[in-house]
């Protein structure tokens, strides 16, 4: 069986860490976890991604009361070290994917005239409409992304993955029942079908929310 790099979940003293346990979310570290994969890696694209995504969620924090940038870090990390993504555009894409939702002032054309249609692309279909109810809202979405190519769903589900394994952490008592539901029921199946390993990561994790916290 193949290592899990969430083996556990993460507690408030390694939140901020990846789950390869690199401490410091830096530019050096994720050239090196990406570059092992491809050693020809643009890095002045990724420099300068890693910066933006970094400059965008400056000052934001996740509900868990850790700095927002280390999420897509750990996501970024997580499909380099997981799943051995050698393309630096599809770690972009995983830098910047929160990007749009986060910030009003970051639109697609940014995204696009920086880093390339492609990543703009990628990075949108992993948005949310603000111009629809709540339901509707969640329907389309998960349309939206069993739709997606290939590349979408991965870094979705890597996003699902990283979030799973520190809801436990947030202050919001339904988070952690409504993420293990969501997961189960939407982001499980679609990773079965797809990365058999990240369905993997999944389980093993769920299994462990359920142990701790369903009654």
């Amino acid at each position: 069986m193949k290592s899990n790099p969430f083996g556990i979940l993460f507690s408030p003293e390694n939140l901020i860490k990846n789950p390869e346990g690199i401490k410091e979310l830096t530019y050096e570290n994720l050239e090196k976890a990406v570059m092992k994969n491809n050693p020809g890696l643009d890095r002045e694209y990724l420099r300068k991604v890693f910066d933006f995504s970094k400059k965008t969620h400056q000052g934001q924090e996740r509900d868990e009361g850790t700095p927002y940038f280390a999420h897509p870090f750990r996501v970024a990390i997580y499909l380099a070290k997981r799943m051995k993504v050698a393309d630096e555009r599809i770690i972009a894409a995983a830098l910047l994917h929160d990007v749009l939702e986060d910030s009003a002032e970051v639109c697609r054309e940014d995204v696009a005239g920086m880093f390339g249609e492609d990543v703009a692309d990628y990075v949108q279909m992993m948005s949310k409409r603000d111009d629809v109810e709540k339901e509707e809202r969640k329907r389309l979405y998960r349309k939206q992304i069993k739709e997606a190519p290939r590349i979408v769903k991965m870094i979705k589900l890597a996003d699902r993955i990283d979030n799973i394994s520190s809801v436990h952490l947030s202050p919001r008592p339904d988070k952690i029942s409504r993420y293990i539901k969501g997961t189960t029921e939407f982001y499980l199946p679609l990773a079965r079908k797809n990365f058999p390993e990240m369905a993997e990561d999944m389980e093993r994790i769920l299994g462990k929310l359920r142990e701790d916290f369903i009654v």
